[in-house]
């Protein structure tokens, strides 16, 4: 495969080739480019839709692990209040004064 560039007209140019080696193809930039449009490449969208789905549910699992931990550290919190003593009542007032 070998890319041609043309400052002039691509066209004349693809014609030109075409006539000099004609069993050779010669596609256009603008041939290429269509070609790589969704609706050309099946595969892409189940691909998409797999990862979207993939990603959500790694984030879904990101977000557990954290509250997770959050409220494992909220429990060690309170059970170290509780062996110093404080109260649930004596605790709110703390917070609130």
């Amino acid at each position: 495969m070998f890319y041609v560039r043309s400052k002039g007209d691509t066209e004349a140019l693809g014609a030109q080739i075409l006539k000099l080696m004609p069993e050779v193809q010669c596609p256009l930039l603008v041939e290429y480019v269509t070609l790589m449009n969704s609706s050309n490449l099946p595969q892409l969208r189940p691909f998409t839709r797999t990862m979207v789905a993939l990603e959500i549910v790694v984030s879904f699992l990101v977000v557990l692990l954290n509250m997770h931990t959050m409220v494992m550290e909220r429990t060690r919190e309170i059970g170290i209040l509780k062996a110093l003593g404080f109260s649930r009542f004596r605790r709110r007032s703390n917070v609130a004064g």
